[in-house]
């Protein structure tokens, strides 16, 4: 049950940063909050830092700190990889694209 929750736990904590990114942001969200950037960054930091307390109190800090890395690598890997799945098979992140490369061909 440690390995599971510590899992979700940094899921989350990786999701919440990569919403609160530039590029991720309009994807997921449908559209640009600007004023979501700096809660959802210090929320995903938060959470990446209770986790990092979850595993050390759980499991002491020689296991724990190596269970905490080996999760937060699967779980960065999971979000990145879900990130990619959702931006594929999505519209809305097609017409973004489309839309910034006619600004830019207008622009020019």
């Amino acid at each position: 049950m440690f390995h599971v929750f510590l899992l979700v736990l940094l899921m989350m904590a990786f999701a919440l940063l990569a919403f609160s990114s530039e590029r991720h942001r309009p994807t997921i969200l449908r559209k640009n909050h600007r004023g979501m950037v700096l809660p959802l960054r210090s929320c995903g930091w938060l959470v990446l830092s209770s986790s990092l307390a979850y595993a050390v109190g759980t499991a002491g800090w020689a296991l724990g700190l190596v269970a905490y890395l080996g999760h937060a690598s699967l779980a960065a890997g999971l979000v990145y990889c879900g990130l990619l799945i959702w931006e594929r098979y999505t519209c809305t992140s097609f017409s973004i694209r489309k839309s910034t490369k006619a600004r830019t061909r207008e622009d020019k």
